[in-house]
């Protein structure tokens, strides 16, 4: 879906205000839509940060995974220490576990916790990454990682 052109009367917060609005009334598509066109109008706005956590978050709920990882990833490039970063950085890792990429997402988890360590968002990354770990290989990985004496 394009980015909606905003109403020009519309101030940046009082955009991203009715791009939440959407998102709290679960209308996903024009959640999107408003959080596209503020990023395109205002991404250098305070308030930027916040609407790639919460773009991303409408691919998410959607199963939008790719896209939810795109602009997970966006955010942090954008603003690589701004208030949503931790946020950012743990939606991305449940993305790339949800895409079957377990790696990924246990590395980004891992830098969350290193990053922002006294972040909420790294409890929850240390939560995954214990379960993770507690998680057994699938039977063929299980194999090749305790092959047999002979």
């Amino acid at each position: 879906m394009p980015a909606q052109a905003l109403p020009a009367d519309l101030s940046a917060d009082q955009a991203y205000k009715k791009a939440f609005d959407f998102l709290m009334a679960t209308q996903y598509a024009q959640a999107e839509a408003w959080f596209k066109g503020f990023l395109q109008q205002h991404a250098t706005h305070a308030l930027a940060d916040n609407a790639y956590y919460w773009l991303g978050e409408t691919y998410l709920v959607q199963d939008r995974l790719d896209q939810a990882a795109i602009t997970f990833g966006q955010g942090l490039q954008a603003f690589p220490q701004g208030n949503k970063a931790p946020a950012n950085l743990l939606k991305l890792g449940v993305a790339l576990e949800r895409l079957g990429k377990p790696d990924l997402a246990r590395s980004t988890w891992q830098k969350l916790v290193t990053d922002f360590p006294k972040a909420a968002e790294a409890d929850k990354a240390n939560e995954f990454l214990k379960t993770m770990a507690n998680v057994a290989p699938a039977d063929g990985a299980a194999a090749a990682a305790n092959p047999q004496q002979p």
